[in-house]
Protein backbone atom coordinates (compact mmCIF):
# COMPACT_ATOMS: atom_id res chain seq x y z
CA UNK A 1 0.00 0.00 0.00
CA UNK A 2 2.69 2.40 0.90
CA UNK A 3 4.45 1.61 -2.24
CA UNK A 4 1.19 2.27 -4.24
CA UNK A 5 0.88 5.83 -2.41
CA UNK A 6 4.57 6.47 -3.36
CA UNK A 7 4.34 5.83 -7.10
CA UNK A 8 1.15 8.33 -7.13
CA UNK A 9 3.87 11.18 -5.77
CA UNK A 10 6.15 9.70 -8.14
CA UNK A 11 5.69 12.79 -10.61
CA UNK A 12 6.19 15.27 -8.09
CA UNK A 13 9.63 13.89 -7.34
CA UNK A 14 10.66 14.30 -10.74
CA UNK A 15 9.74 17.60 -10.59
CA UNK A 16 11.85 18.14 -7.73
CA UNK A 17 14.55 16.31 -9.34
CA UNK A 18 14.71 18.26 -12.44
CA UNK A 19 13.38 22.11 -11.09
CA UNK A 20 17.23 22.62 -11.05
CA UNK A 21 19.15 20.74 -13.65
CA UNK A 22 18.50 19.55 -17.35
CA UNK A 23 16.50 16.40 -18.06
CA UNK A 24 18.45 15.15 -20.64
CA UNK A 25 15.82 12.51 -21.90
CA UNK A 26 13.58 15.15 -23.07
CA UNK A 27 16.14 16.87 -24.31
CA UNK A 28 17.23 13.65 -26.70
CA UNK A 29 13.79 13.51 -27.50
CA UNK A 30 13.34 16.85 -29.06
CA UNK A 31 16.91 17.02 -30.48
CA UNK A 32 16.34 13.09 -32.57
CA UNK A 33 12.65 13.47 -33.21
CA UNK A 34 12.40 10.44 -31.43
CA UNK A 35 9.06 8.66 -32.53
CA UNK A 36 8.35 4.56 -32.46
CA UNK A 37 10.32 2.57 -35.09
CA UNK A 38 8.47 -0.33 -36.93
CA UNK A 39 11.07 -1.60 -39.45
CA UNK A 40 12.77 -3.88 -37.41
CA UNK A 41 14.63 -6.44 -39.51
CA UNK A 42 18.06 -7.57 -37.92
CA UNK A 43 18.94 -9.07 -34.73
CA UNK A 44 17.53 -8.32 -31.03
CA UNK A 45 19.47 -6.66 -28.81
CA UNK A 46 18.95 -6.22 -24.63
CA UNK A 47 19.89 -3.26 -23.07
CA UNK A 48 19.49 -3.87 -18.79
CA UNK A 49 19.66 -0.58 -17.29
CA UNK A 50 17.45 -2.12 -14.54
CA UNK A 51 17.40 0.89 -12.69
CA UNK A 52 17.67 4.45 -14.32
CA UNK A 53 18.59 7.83 -13.43
CA UNK A 54 19.46 10.55 -16.00
CA UNK A 55 22.88 10.35 -16.15
CA UNK A 56 24.25 7.01 -14.76
CA UNK A 57 22.31 5.12 -17.81
CA UNK A 58 22.06 7.69 -20.38
CA UNK A 59 24.26 5.71 -22.07
CA UNK A 60 22.06 3.09 -22.85
CA UNK A 61 19.55 4.85 -24.20
CA UNK A 62 21.74 6.47 -26.72
CA UNK A 63 23.62 2.86 -27.88
CA UNK A 64 20.21 1.08 -27.81
CA UNK A 65 18.29 4.33 -30.15
CA UNK A 66 21.77 3.95 -32.19
CA UNK A 67 20.76 0.27 -32.61
CA UNK A 68 17.27 0.66 -33.12
CA UNK A 69 18.03 3.22 -35.91
CA UNK A 70 20.23 0.37 -37.74
CA UNK A 71 17.17 -1.62 -38.01
CA UNK A 72 17.94 -3.79 -34.79
CA UNK A 73 15.33 -4.68 -32.11
CA UNK A 74 15.84 -2.96 -28.47
CA UNK A 75 14.52 -4.03 -25.37
CA UNK A 76 15.28 -2.99 -22.27
CA UNK A 77 15.13 -4.91 -19.05
CA UNK A 78 13.55 -3.28 -15.96
CA UNK A 79 13.35 -3.94 -12.41
CA UNK A 80 9.86 -2.42 -12.00
CA UNK A 81 9.59 -2.75 -8.19
CA UNK A 82 10.57 -6.55 -9.08
CA UNK A 83 12.45 -6.73 -5.38
CA UNK A 84 12.52 -4.83 -2.04
CA UNK A 85 16.25 -4.81 -1.64
CA UNK A 86 18.15 -3.27 -4.64
CA UNK A 87 21.64 -1.30 -5.29
CA UNK A 88 19.38 2.39 -5.94
CA UNK A 89 19.17 2.01 -2.16
CA UNK A 90 21.49 2.22 1.19
CA UNK A 91 21.07 1.46 4.72
CA UNK A 92 21.76 5.53 5.20
CA UNK A 93 18.61 6.20 2.46
CA UNK A 94 15.56 7.65 5.32
CA UNK A 95 13.20 7.67 2.24
CA UNK A 96 13.71 4.28 0.38
CA UNK A 97 10.02 3.88 -0.79
CA UNK A 98 10.12 7.63 -2.67
CA UNK A 99 13.33 6.35 -4.00
CA UNK A 100 11.91 3.26 -5.48
CA UNK A 101 8.90 5.08 -6.50
CA UNK A 102 11.47 8.09 -8.72
CA UNK A 103 13.56 5.06 -9.69
CA UNK A 104 10.33 3.72 -11.63
CA UNK A 105 8.88 6.58 -12.75
CA UNK A 106 12.43 7.02 -14.67
CA UNK A 107 12.55 3.81 -16.11
CA UNK A 108 9.06 4.54 -17.66
CA UNK A 109 10.30 7.70 -18.76
CA UNK A 110 13.40 5.81 -20.40
CA UNK A 111 11.53 3.38 -22.23
CA UNK A 112 8.87 5.46 -23.54
CA UNK A 113 10.86 8.62 -24.54
CA UNK A 114 13.30 6.50 -26.67
CA UNK A 115 10.61 3.53 -28.08
CA UNK A 116 12.53 0.77 -26.43
CA UNK A 117 10.06 -2.20 -25.26
CA UNK A 118 9.93 -2.20 -21.36
CA UNK A 119 10.41 -5.84 -20.72
CA UNK A 120 9.55 -6.07 -16.57
CA UNK A 121 11.40 -8.14 -14.13
CA UNK A 122 8.72 -8.15 -11.87
CA UNK A 123 6.13 -9.92 -14.22
CA UNK A 124 8.54 -12.56 -15.56
CA UNK A 125 7.93 -14.49 -12.20
CA UNK A 126 4.22 -15.95 -11.13
CA UNK A 127 3.86 -15.80 -7.18
CA UNK A 128 4.44 -18.95 -6.48
CA UNK A 129 7.71 -18.92 -8.19
CA UNK A 130 8.85 -15.75 -5.85
CA UNK A 131 7.25 -17.67 -3.22
CA UNK A 132 9.47 -20.79 -3.75
CA UNK A 133 12.70 -18.37 -4.30
CA UNK A 134 11.98 -17.36 -0.68
CA UNK A 135 11.40 -20.63 0.51
CA UNK A 136 15.39 -21.85 -1.11
CA UNK A 137 16.91 -18.92 0.45
CA UNK A 138 15.18 -19.15 3.88
CA UNK A 139 16.18 -22.77 3.95
CA UNK A 140 20.02 -21.94 3.64
CA UNK A 141 22.46 -20.52 5.94
CA UNK A 142 24.61 -18.93 3.96
CA UNK A 143 27.55 -20.21 5.45
CA UNK A 144 28.92 -22.43 2.84
CA UNK A 145 29.80 -21.49 -0.66
CA UNK A 146 27.36 -23.86 -2.05
CA UNK A 147 24.35 -21.85 -0.73
CA UNK A 148 25.32 -19.02 -3.31
CA UNK A 149 24.44 -21.27 -6.09
CA UNK A 150 21.04 -20.83 -7.78
CA UNK A 151 20.51 -23.24 -10.72
CA UNK A 152 23.78 -23.61 -11.17
CA UNK A 153 25.07 -20.27 -11.12
CA UNK A 154 27.20 -19.07 -8.37
CA UNK A 155 26.14 -15.72 -7.09
CA UNK A 156 28.04 -15.16 -3.83
CA UNK A 157 30.00 -12.24 -5.17
CA UNK A 158 26.39 -10.61 -6.51
CA UNK A 159 25.17 -11.29 -3.20
CA UNK A 160 27.85 -10.07 -0.60
CA UNK A 161 28.37 -7.27 -2.96
CA UNK A 162 24.71 -6.07 -3.08
CA UNK A 163 25.14 -6.56 1.18
CA UNK A 164 28.22 -4.97 1.70
CA UNK A 165 26.54 -1.90 -0.78
CA UNK A 166 24.32 -1.37 1.55
CA UNK A 167 25.59 -1.62 5.14
CA UNK A 168 28.45 0.42 3.56
CA UNK A 169 30.83 -2.20 5.90
CA UNK A 170 33.06 -4.85 4.86
CA UNK A 171 31.72 -7.90 6.41
CA UNK A 172 28.52 -9.60 6.23
CA UNK A 173 28.60 -11.76 9.34
CA UNK A 174 26.36 -9.81 11.55
CA UNK A 175 24.00 -8.73 8.76
CA UNK A 176 22.48 -11.92 7.62
CA UNK A 177 18.94 -11.03 6.94
CA UNK A 178 19.96 -8.09 5.14
CA UNK A 179 21.93 -10.54 2.82
CA UNK A 180 19.39 -13.35 2.61
CA UNK A 181 17.54 -10.31 1.22
CA UNK A 182 19.49 -9.61 -1.69
CA UNK A 183 20.14 -13.47 -2.02
CA UNK A 184 16.19 -12.76 -3.37
CA UNK A 185 16.97 -10.26 -5.15
CA UNK A 186 19.79 -12.27 -7.18
CA UNK A 187 17.87 -14.74 -7.50
CA UNK A 188 14.72 -13.18 -8.62
CA UNK A 189 17.00 -11.54 -11.05
CA UNK A 190 18.96 -14.30 -12.49
CA UNK A 191 15.72 -16.63 -12.75
CA UNK A 192 13.93 -13.53 -14.69
CA UNK A 193 16.60 -13.05 -17.15
CA UNK A 194 16.51 -16.43 -18.19
CA UNK A 195 12.92 -16.09 -19.18
CA UNK A 196 14.03 -13.00 -20.45
CA UNK A 197 16.46 -14.45 -22.93
CA UNK A 198 14.61 -18.22 -23.75
CA UNK A 199 11.19 -15.06 -25.09
CA UNK A 200 14.10 -12.60 -26.50
CA UNK A 201 16.67 -15.25 -27.84
CA UNK A 202 18.77 -11.97 -27.83
CA UNK A 203 22.20 -11.89 -29.67
CA UNK A 204 23.76 -9.61 -27.21
CA UNK A 205 23.53 -7.54 -24.11
CA UNK A 206 24.45 -4.09 -23.36
CA UNK A 207 24.72 -3.52 -19.36
CA UNK A 208 26.45 -1.25 -17.04
CA UNK A 209 28.68 -1.95 -13.36
CA UNK A 210 28.27 -6.19 -14.33
CA UNK A 211 28.54 -6.01 -10.17
CA UNK A 212 26.40 -6.19 -7.19
CA UNK A 213 22.52 -8.34 -6.95
CA UNK A 214 20.84 -6.91 -10.30
CA UNK A 215 23.48 -6.51 -12.68
CA UNK A 216 26.18 -8.79 -11.30
CA UNK A 217 23.08 -11.53 -11.45
CA UNK A 218 22.59 -10.29 -15.17
CA UNK A 219 26.01 -10.85 -16.35
CA UNK A 220 26.80 -13.82 -14.30
CA UNK A 221 23.34 -15.81 -15.69
CA UNK A 222 24.58 -14.86 -18.84
CA UNK A 223 27.31 -16.59 -19.03
CA UNK A 224 25.92 -19.71 -17.91
CA UNK A 225 23.41 -19.45 -21.00
CA UNK A 226 26.28 -18.51 -23.30
CA UNK A 227 24.59 -15.06 -24.14
CA UNK A 228 27.36 -12.57 -25.31
CA UNK A 229 27.53 -9.09 -23.34
CA UNK A 230 29.69 -5.80 -23.10
CA UNK A 231 29.96 -4.45 -19.67
CA UNK A 232 30.47 -0.63 -20.00
CA UNK A 233 30.99 2.21 -17.00
CA UNK A 234 32.81 5.37 -16.79
CA UNK A 235 36.63 6.01 -15.83
CA UNK A 236 38.09 8.78 -14.12
CA UNK A 237 40.33 9.72 -16.67
CA UNK A 238 39.22 12.93 -18.08
CA UNK A 239 34.83 13.75 -17.77
CA UNK A 240 33.88 10.78 -17.67
CA UNK A 241 35.98 8.24 -20.72
CA UNK A 242 34.14 5.20 -21.26
CA UNK A 243 35.23 1.74 -19.84
CA UNK A 244 34.55 -1.35 -21.22
CA UNK A 245 34.32 -5.54 -19.94
CA UNK A 246 33.74 -8.19 -22.59
CA UNK A 247 31.85 -10.68 -21.59
CA UNK A 248 32.93 -9.98 -17.81
CA UNK A 249 32.29 -6.78 -15.36
CA UNK A 250 35.03 -4.29 -16.66
CA UNK A 251 36.89 -4.63 -13.47
CA UNK A 252 37.58 -8.66 -14.30
CA UNK A 253 38.19 -7.44 -17.93
CA UNK A 254 41.54 -5.26 -16.48
CA UNK A 255 42.64 -7.59 -14.34
CA UNK A 256 42.52 -10.73 -16.73
CA UNK A 257 43.27 -9.42 -20.39
CA UNK A 258 46.42 -10.21 -21.72
CA UNK A 259 49.43 -8.13 -21.70
CA UNK A 260 49.95 -8.65 -25.46
CA UNK A 261 47.68 -5.74 -25.78
CA UNK A 262 50.37 -3.31 -24.12
CA UNK A 263 53.78 -4.42 -23.47
CA UNK A 264 54.54 -4.26 -27.28
CA UNK A 265 53.92 -0.44 -27.51
CA UNK A 266 56.61 1.49 -28.57
CA UNK A 267 56.40 5.30 -27.49
CA UNK A 268 57.35 7.86 -28.71
CA UNK A 269 59.21 10.70 -26.94
CA UNK A 270 56.07 13.24 -26.53
CA UNK A 271 54.24 9.65 -25.58
CA UNK A 272 56.17 9.22 -23.04
CA UNK A 273 55.85 13.45 -22.00
CA UNK A 274 52.31 13.08 -22.25
CA UNK A 275 52.20 9.61 -19.71
CA UNK A 276 54.44 11.77 -17.24
CA UNK A 277 52.83 14.72 -17.34
CA UNK A 278 49.25 13.27 -16.64
CA UNK A 279 50.83 11.48 -14.01
CA UNK A 280 52.75 14.30 -12.50
CA UNK A 281 49.43 16.78 -12.90
CA UNK A 282 47.85 14.48 -10.77
CA UNK A 283 50.08 14.73 -7.89
CA UNK A 284 49.00 18.35 -7.47
CA UNK A 285 46.19 19.45 -4.93
CA UNK A 286 44.38 21.31 -6.74
CA UNK A 287 44.77 19.57 -10.31
CA UNK A 288 41.94 19.41 -12.67
CA UNK A 289 43.42 16.39 -14.66
CA UNK A 290 40.52 14.03 -13.73
CA UNK A 291 36.73 15.04 -12.49
CA UNK A 292 37.73 13.71 -9.34
CA UNK A 293 40.03 14.94 -6.54
CA UNK A 294 39.37 14.22 -3.58
CA UNK A 295 41.65 16.66 -1.73
CA UNK A 296 40.28 19.73 -3.58
CA UNK A 297 38.53 21.67 -1.71
CA UNK A 298 39.07 19.59 1.49
CA UNK A 299 39.40 21.01 4.74
CA UNK A 300 42.34 20.01 6.40
CA UNK A 301 42.80 19.73 10.06
CA UNK A 302 45.66 21.00 12.27
CA UNK A 303 48.59 18.91 12.40
CA UNK A 304 52.62 19.27 12.78
CA UNK A 305 53.62 17.78 9.88
CA UNK A 306 58.06 18.62 10.51
CA UNK A 307 57.19 16.72 13.79
CA UNK A 308 55.99 14.25 12.00
CA UNK A 309 58.49 13.72 9.64
CA UNK A 310 61.03 13.70 11.99
CA UNK A 311 59.63 11.45 13.68
CA UNK A 312 59.38 9.08 11.21
CA UNK A 313 62.75 9.22 10.16
CA UNK A 314 64.24 7.58 13.16
CA UNK A 315 62.85 4.24 11.26
CA UNK A 316 65.28 2.46 9.26
CA UNK A 317 62.61 1.57 6.84
CA UNK A 318 59.37 3.43 6.57
CA UNK A 319 56.18 1.84 4.52
CA UNK A 320 53.01 3.72 3.35
CA UNK A 321 49.56 1.98 3.43
CA UNK A 322 47.11 3.67 0.95
CA UNK A 323 43.45 2.38 1.75
CA UNK A 324 40.16 1.62 0.37
CA UNK A 325 36.89 2.47 1.72
CA UNK A 326 36.74 -0.51 3.57
CA UNK A 327 34.15 -2.14 2.07
CA UNK A 328 34.44 -0.91 -1.71
CA UNK A 329 38.25 -2.43 -1.81
CA UNK A 330 36.68 -5.68 -0.56
CA UNK A 331 33.85 -5.87 -3.47
CA UNK A 332 36.83 -5.32 -6.09
CA UNK A 333 39.73 -6.37 -4.93
CA UNK A 334 39.90 -9.31 -2.72
CA UNK A 335 42.36 -12.44 -3.39
CA UNK A 336 42.65 -16.12 -1.93
CA UNK A 337 44.89 -14.39 0.70
CA UNK A 338 42.65 -11.35 1.66
CA UNK A 339 39.39 -11.91 1.32
CA UNK A 340 38.53 -9.30 3.39
CA UNK A 341 39.90 -5.31 4.60
CA UNK A 342 40.23 -7.17 8.02
CA UNK A 343 42.38 -9.93 6.52
CA UNK A 344 44.80 -7.77 5.37
CA UNK A 345 45.03 -5.23 7.66
CA UNK A 346 46.04 -7.45 10.70
CA UNK A 347 48.36 -9.58 8.58
CA UNK A 348 50.27 -6.09 7.59
CA UNK A 349 50.29 -5.05 11.28
CA UNK A 350 51.39 -7.98 12.91
CA UNK A 351 53.96 -8.30 10.70
CA UNK A 352 55.18 -4.88 12.10
CA UNK A 353 54.50 -5.48 15.72
CA UNK A 354 57.43 -8.43 15.36
CA UNK A 355 59.78 -5.76 13.25
CA UNK A 356 60.14 -2.69 15.40
CA UNK A 357 62.25 -0.97 13.57
CA UNK A 358 60.48 -0.62 10.63
CA UNK A 359 57.14 1.80 11.19
CA UNK A 360 54.60 1.72 8.96
CA UNK A 361 51.97 5.04 7.78
CA UNK A 362 48.32 4.25 7.25
CA UNK A 363 46.98 7.29 5.37
CA UNK A 364 43.12 6.54 4.87
CA UNK A 365 41.24 7.71 1.62
CA UNK A 366 40.24 11.29 1.51
CA UNK A 367 36.79 10.33 0.31
CA UNK A 368 35.54 9.20 3.77
CA UNK A 369 35.92 13.26 4.11
CA UNK A 370 35.02 14.78 1.61
CA UNK A 371 31.87 12.05 0.33
CA UNK A 372 31.15 9.49 3.08
CA UNK A 373 30.76 11.48 6.02
CA UNK A 374 26.69 11.30 5.84
CA UNK A 375 25.88 8.18 4.96
CA UNK A 376 26.75 5.78 7.47
CA UNK A 377 29.57 4.14 5.82
CA UNK A 378 32.37 2.05 7.79
CA UNK A 379 35.81 3.93 7.86
CA UNK A 380 38.83 2.47 8.12
CA UNK A 381 39.74 4.45 11.06
CA UNK A 382 36.39 2.19 12.90
CA UNK A 383 37.86 -1.02 11.33
CA UNK A 384 41.40 0.18 12.55
CA UNK A 385 39.77 0.32 15.95
CA UNK A 386 38.14 -2.81 16.18
CA UNK A 387 41.46 -4.67 16.10
CA UNK A 388 43.93 -2.30 17.46
CA UNK A 389 42.04 -0.17 19.92
CA UNK A 390 45.74 1.17 20.41
CA UNK A 391 48.11 1.45 18.23
CA UNK A 392 52.03 -0.25 18.03
CA UNK A 393 54.49 3.03 18.55
CA UNK A 394 56.16 1.88 15.06
CA UNK A 395 52.14 2.42 13.39
CA UNK A 396 50.71 5.67 12.46
CA UNK A 397 47.26 6.51 11.26
CA UNK A 398 46.83 9.95 8.81
CA UNK A 399 43.42 10.65 8.91
CA UNK A 400 41.47 11.36 5.75
CA UNK A 401 42.06 15.54 6.32
CA UNK A 402 45.37 15.21 7.37
CA UNK A 403 47.49 17.94 5.26
CA UNK A 404 49.66 15.28 4.27
CA UNK A 405 48.58 14.23 1.12
CA UNK A 406 49.05 10.61 -0.41
CA UNK A 407 51.51 12.33 -3.08
CA UNK A 408 53.26 14.00 -0.19
CA UNK A 409 53.81 10.52 1.95
CA UNK A 410 54.96 8.26 -1.09
CA UNK A 411 57.92 10.94 -1.13
CA UNK A 412 59.32 9.91 2.24
CA UNK A 413 59.06 6.37 2.14
CA UNK A 414 60.64 3.54 0.95
CA UNK A 415 57.95 1.38 -0.13
CA UNK A 416 53.99 1.57 -0.51
CA UNK A 417 51.78 -0.99 -0.20
CA UNK A 418 48.25 -1.06 -1.96
CA UNK A 419 45.27 -3.59 -1.39
CA UNK A 420 43.54 -2.18 -4.29
CA UNK A 421 43.79 1.69 -5.69
CA UNK A 422 44.63 3.41 -8.82
CA UNK A 423 47.49 4.88 -6.81
CA UNK A 424 49.22 1.57 -7.48
CA UNK A 425 49.80 2.39 -11.18
CA UNK A 426 50.58 6.24 -10.54
CA UNK A 427 53.40 5.40 -8.20
CA UNK A 428 54.50 2.72 -9.99
CA UNK A 429 54.97 5.03 -13.04
CA UNK A 430 56.71 7.36 -10.94
CA UNK A 431 59.13 4.97 -9.99
CA UNK A 432 58.62 4.05 -6.73
CA UNK A 433 58.30 -0.08 -5.52
CA UNK A 434 54.47 -0.86 -4.78
CA UNK A 435 53.51 -4.17 -2.89
CA UNK A 436 50.33 -4.74 -4.22
CA UNK A 437 48.19 -7.40 -1.94
CA UNK A 438 44.97 -7.14 -3.32
CA UNK A 439 43.43 -7.53 -7.22
CA UNK A 440 43.29 -4.42 -9.75
CA UNK A 441 44.15 -3.54 -12.97
CA UNK A 442 48.02 -3.50 -12.22
CA UNK A 443 47.60 -7.33 -11.19
CA UNK A 444 49.23 -9.74 -13.39
CA UNK A 445 51.33 -6.90 -15.48
CA UNK A 446 54.92 -7.33 -13.74
CA UNK A 447 54.94 -4.03 -12.43
CA UNK A 448 54.34 -4.31 -8.81
CA UNK A 449 55.28 -6.60 -6.66
CA UNK A 450 52.59 -9.07 -5.85
CA UNK A 451 51.61 -11.84 -3.49
CA UNK A 452 50.52 -14.83 -4.55
CA UNK A 453 49.71 -15.83 -0.35
CA UNK A 454 50.87 -14.60 3.38
CA UNK A 455 54.16 -16.20 2.98
CA UNK A 456 55.31 -14.38 0.13
CA UNK A 457 53.79 -10.93 1.56
CA UNK A 458 56.15 -11.37 4.28
CA UNK A 459 59.09 -12.30 2.18
CA UNK A 460 58.54 -9.26 0.28
CA UNK A 461 58.07 -7.27 3.51
CA UNK A 462 61.20 -8.50 4.84
CA UNK A 463 63.51 -7.65 1.24
CA UNK A 464 61.87 -4.19 1.70
CA UNK A 465 63.10 -3.99 5.07
CA UNK A 466 66.47 -5.21 3.78
CA UNK A 467 66.48 -2.47 0.65
CA UNK A 468 66.24 -4.90 -1.29
CA UNK A 469 63.21 -4.30 -2.94
CA UNK A 470 63.01 -1.52 -5.86
CA UNK A 471 61.94 -0.94 -8.81
CA UNK A 472 63.68 -2.83 -11.87
CA UNK A 473 64.36 -0.51 -14.93
CA UNK A 474 61.78 -3.43 -16.83
CA UNK A 475 59.25 -2.30 -14.38
CA UNK A 476 59.76 1.16 -15.52
CA UNK A 477 59.38 0.87 -18.89
CA UNK A 478 56.48 -1.35 -18.07
CA UNK A 479 54.44 0.72 -16.09
CA UNK A 480 55.23 3.69 -18.65
CA UNK A 481 53.93 1.32 -21.60
CA UNK A 482 50.91 0.31 -19.12
CA UNK A 483 50.51 4.08 -18.14
CA UNK A 484 50.16 4.62 -21.48
CA UNK A 485 47.55 2.26 -22.46
CA UNK A 486 45.20 2.82 -19.77
CA UNK A 487 44.67 6.32 -20.25
CA UNK A 488 45.06 6.42 -24.09
CA UNK A 489 43.65 2.78 -25.24
CA UNK A 490 41.51 1.44 -22.54
CA UNK A 491 39.59 4.91 -21.63
CA UNK A 492 37.33 5.76 -24.41
CA UNK A 493 36.79 9.38 -25.02
CA UNK A 494 32.54 10.09 -24.85
CA UNK A 495 31.97 11.83 -27.81
CA UNK A 496 27.94 12.19 -27.18
CA UNK A 497 28.15 14.34 -23.97
CA UNK A 498 29.41 16.93 -22.68
CA UNK A 499 29.61 16.31 -19.22
CA UNK A 500 31.08 18.00 -15.63
CA UNK A 501 31.93 16.28 -12.84
CA UNK A 502 29.70 13.51 -14.63
CA UNK A 503 26.46 16.19 -14.80
CA UNK A 504 25.34 16.40 -18.18
CA UNK A 505 25.82 19.91 -19.86
CA UNK A 506 24.98 18.86 -23.45
CA UNK A 507 24.65 16.78 -26.33
CA UNK A 508 27.62 16.91 -28.88
CA UNK A 509 25.09 15.63 -31.46
CA UNK A 510 22.01 18.84 -32.98
CA UNK A 511 19.83 16.10 -35.03
CA UNK A 512 19.93 12.72 -36.19
CA UNK A 513 22.17 12.94 -39.08
CA UNK A 514 24.31 14.20 -36.68
CA UNK A 515 23.66 11.31 -34.26
CA UNK A 516 23.83 8.88 -36.71
CA UNK A 517 27.58 9.69 -37.51
CA UNK A 518 29.00 10.04 -33.96
CA UNK A 519 32.01 8.77 -33.29
CA UNK A 520 31.56 7.22 -30.28
CA UNK A 521 28.29 5.27 -31.14
CA UNK A 522 29.86 3.72 -34.38
CA UNK A 523 33.19 2.72 -32.56
CA UNK A 524 30.90 0.66 -29.91
CA UNK A 525 28.04 -0.88 -32.73
CA UNK A 526 30.95 -1.49 -34.77
CA UNK A 527 33.42 -3.16 -32.07
CA UNK A 528 30.29 -5.42 -30.59
CA UNK A 529 29.00 -6.42 -33.99
CA UNK A 530 31.84 -7.60 -34.88
CA UNK A 531 33.07 -8.84 -32.07
CA UNK A 532 35.94 -6.92 -31.66
CA UNK A 533 37.34 -5.22 -28.04
CA UNK A 534 36.09 -2.09 -27.28
CA UNK A 535 40.05 -0.45 -26.73
CA UNK A 536 41.08 2.36 -29.41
Amino acid sequence: MLRKLANLCAPILLYIRYRNKLDPFKIVVKLLKIKPILRQTKSTIIIAPVRVSPMSNLLEGLVGYFYKLKGHKVVAVMCDQAVDYCENLSRSDSNKVLSCALCKKEQDRFCDFFGFENVSVKNQLSGHERNEIKTFVDSRSFKKDEDFIFSGVNLKDEIVGGTLRYTLKSYYESDMEILKKYAVTAYIFSKAFRKIQEKQEAKSLFISHGIYSTWGSIIATSKKIGLDFTVWGRGYVGQGSLLFGHSKSYHKDFIEEPNSLWENLVLTAPEIDNVMYYFTEKTKVANKTDYVNYYNNLKRIEFDVDFFWDKIEQFDTRFGMFTNIPWDGQIFNKTETFPDTKSYVKSTIDWFINNPSCCLIIRAHPAEKTGLESNQSETFSMLLSELYPILPANIFFLSPDNPISSYELIRKIDVAILYGSTLSLEFAVMGYPVIQTGSFNISNKEIVYEIKNLDQYYSLLESAKNKRLVMTEEMKERALKYGYYWIYKRHIPDHTVELERLNFRSFKFKNKEEFINNETLNFVYERIENKKLLIN
